[in-house]
């Protein structure tokens, strides 16, 4: 492992997920804990049909594998569920399997604490917080190494046992709270979507402005004053092009800075991605003039996806080219407004007619051809825009409920850490001698412990000649 600072300094600041009570004592792990290390397993008899599941570093995060090993398994390389495992290379964690009965790869640890000194669940609670020390000061420059006695040197904090047993507990209740809480706030994007979904599709069939019309015009039917007309009839000559292909433009054409190439990662459903961003010299863009695009311009994507990408181009800060694939539109202001119309080539209908034309090709993309054929809802420009307005202001409804959802969102997500830190400061229960003292009673202190583990033998793992000892192999 390299670190970039001395072992015992990554946790000369106790605080945080490393944190102690003032009644707690620092303990080795190698004290109350043995770690049996994963089998070298050959990895050509690796395969996903036949042999005994193996362990490997990917699989701790999704507790579950499906690599079979066929061949003989140490019987020291087993484990089962509830036991706990270290990844010991790349992101250090500590996991809870219950993925099956399975056997341990290189590179893969197991950790059993004495439970007569240490809870399980503690341990699993409280190991992670410096093994993400152990991380921070770890170098980046190289893929991360940790070793098992590296792991026996962590300096745990433990409190008297009686009290892990209620940090636990309650740390197991809070953390359940919290996880239900991420699972209903999930919920939202999802019905946000299904709002704007629903606006989009109210506003291209008429429904949203049915009042405005002061009619009754229904989900199926088209309303008496609105007409279907190909796309090609609201464009001008020249209103739709694409950008350049082949060796036109090339990836070593791209500079730092000058002007600004529109691309496919730009073009989200209707939302301009302007983040990332793609320059061209100004020599450069004098051979590329024709693929011009502005503020105003509608842009959409030719890669038909799980949606139609298209959006209005927003004012940008130096001129613009489109790229290939991309293809402008820039329609006749007298008969349709460039908003409503990105809105009816968003919609769902578009969509299902677009996606057939390309239904069954390797990868689904139109061209500027199919796209003039494209039939779309017309109604009067005084409509299109109330559309407009009303669309926008339900968006921007959406909009804010995504931002406080957003904010929410963070502060949830930052609940996990807050309860564990706060729990190994000692402020989640009462701590024992709290508790002994509120009741009369004498208790075992954290030093009291320390020295009961000292006094006593601690288990050892199965010794390292017992990897000679085979288990036959068994098909899965």
């Amino acid at each position: 492992m390299s670190l970039v600072v001395p072992f015992e300094e990554i946790f000369s600041d106790e605080t945080g997920l490393i944190a102690k009570h003032g009644t707690w004592t620092r303990v080795p792990l190698g004290e109350v804990c043995s770690v049996i290390n994963g089998y070298p397993f050959k990895s050509s008899l690796f395969n996903t049909t036949k042999g005994f599941p193996v362990i490997r570093i990917r699989d701790l995060s999704r507790n579950r594998t499906e690599t079979l090993f066929d061949g003989e398994i140490p019987r020291e390389a087993l484990i089962d569920n509830g036991d706990l495992l270290i990844g010991m290379d790349g992101i250090f964690g500590c996991y809870e399997w219950s993925g099956g009965p399975a056997a341990l790869n290189q590179r893969v640890c197991k950790i059993i604490p004495n439970e007569r000194f240490l809870d399980k669940r503690f341990l699993l609670f409280a190991v992670n917080g410096y093994l993400k020390k152990i991380q921070e000061n770890t170098s980046s420059v190289t893929v991360g190494h940790l070793s098992s006695i590296d792991i026996l040197r962590i300096p745990l904090a433990l409190p008297p046992r009686n009290e892990q047993g209620r940090i636990t507990e309650k740390l197991e209740k809070l953390l359940a709270e919290v996880e239900q809480c991420k699972v209903r706030m999930a919920k939202i994007p999802v019905l946000l979507k299904r709002f704007r979904q629903s606006v989009l599709a109210a506003a291209c069939s008429g429904r949203l402005t049915a009042d405005w019309r002061d009619d009754d015009a229904s989900e199926r039917d088209l309303p008496a004053s609105w007409n279907y007309l190909r796309l090609e009839t609201l464009l001008p000559a020249g209103g739709i092009f694409d950008g350049p292909f082949g060796s036109n433009l090339k990836t070593s054409d791209y500079t730092d800075s000058g002007v600004r190439v529109i691309r496919l990662e730009n073009i989200g459903h209707l939302r301009f991605i302007g983040e990332k961003e793609t320059y061209i010299s100004h020599k450069k863009y004098q051979s590329l003039t024709k693929h011009t695009v502005g503020e105003g311009d509608i842009i959409f994507a030719s890669f038909i996806d799980e949606e139609i990408r298209v959006c209005v181009l927003p004012e940008l800060t130096t001129l613009a080219i489109a790229k290939a694939d991309c293809f402008c539109l820039r329609p006749k202001p007298e008969l349709v407004d460039r908003r409503y119309l990105t809105y009816q080539l968003a919609s769902r209908e578009s969509y299902d007619v677009l996606f057939e034309d390309v239904h069954g090709a390797t990868r689904p993309r139109i061209n500027t051809t199919q796209l003039r054929k494209l039939e779309v809802r017309v109604c009067s420009l005084a409509e299109q825009q109330e559309i407009v307005r009303r669309v926008e202001a339900l968006f921007a409804l959406a909009d804010r409920i995504e931002e406080r959802h957003q904010g929410a969102k963070k502060q949830v997500d930052g609940l996990t850490q807050s309860i564990l830190a706060k729990a190994f400061r000692g402020e989640l229960v009462s701590t024992e001698a709290e508790l002994a003292a509120r009741e009369g009673r004498d208790y075992e202190s954290a030093e009291a412990l320390l020295q009961r583990i000292h006094s006593l033998k601690i288990d050892k793992p199965e010794p390292k000649g017992a990897s000679r000892n085979r288990l036959r192999r068994r098909d899965g």
